[in-house]
């Protein structure tokens, strides 16, 4: 394909089976064999947003053959977006300080469930973009979470995941409101409940039984 003129350096593309273009950041491997610690690195198919992130790129390894630190930032090292990028970005925000020490062990085993969860390619989960996680696709991960070696189904451990994942997103697209979807695909899903399992009130029941507690009472 032709160069566009205002194409960043160290940019390449490769042209897709659906006719599609797939960009990607490839720094020269005299770099690599020097030291510079970023690898190679998938920029999607938005051409707009892999010529922002292949700037930013560019920067850090100016910075590095300057003889300077490359920053240390989240968002400045290989996985940027993916889903579990926000994970980590969640583990640094204000909404998982509110989350108890206690909890923190239950929200981490139900994030490494999700993001290990291999596809059918072999790529575990983690390491897709989130603009590429769909409804569907987070629905067929409800089914899989659900099965279990010693029983049947794990609904509980289903549900926590999917209950979890969906603050994540809530969470870090609030920051990252040009990255992460405003369409949530963790919420909505039809959670499902086993014998054992209490399922929590609507607001409609809880307000139906606080009027009848009230007209249970009687008056003085």
């Amino acid at each position: 394909m032709i160069r566009p003129v205002d194409w960043p350096a160290n940019v390449v593309a490769k042209r897709l089976r659906n006719d599609g273009v797939a960009y990607y950041w490839n720094p020269h491997v005299r770099y690599l064999r020097a030291g510079f610690p970023l690898n190679r690195e998938a920029l999607g198919q938005d051409y707009a947003l892999a010529v922002t992130r292949a700037i930013e790129l560019n920067r850090h390894l100016d910075a590095w053959r300057r003889g300077r630190d490359v920053v240390k930032d989240l968002d400045h090292q290989p996985g940027f977006a993916t889903l579990e990028w926000a994970v980590e970005h969640y583990k640094r925000s204000r909404a998982w300080q509110k989350v108890s020490a206690r909890s923190r062990y239950e929200y981490g085993r139900a994030f490494t469930l999700v993001l290990r969860h291999r596809m059918r390619n072999g790529a575990e989960l983690g390491s897709v973009d989130v603009s590429a996680i769909s409804a569907h696709g987070v629905d067929k991960l409800y089914g899989q979470l659900q099965k279990g070696k010693r029983v049947e189904r794990r609904l509980r451990q289903a549900n926590l995941c999917i209950i979890r994942m969906a603050r994540v997103w809530d969470a870090v697209r609030r920051l990252y409101p040009k990255v992460v979807p405003a369409e949530n695909p963790f919420r909505g899903v039809e959670l499902e409940h086993g014998k054992g399992t209490t399922k929590p009130a609507t607001r409609e029941q809880a307000y139906a039984l606080h009027a009848a507690l009230v007209a249970a009472v009687p008056c003085r």
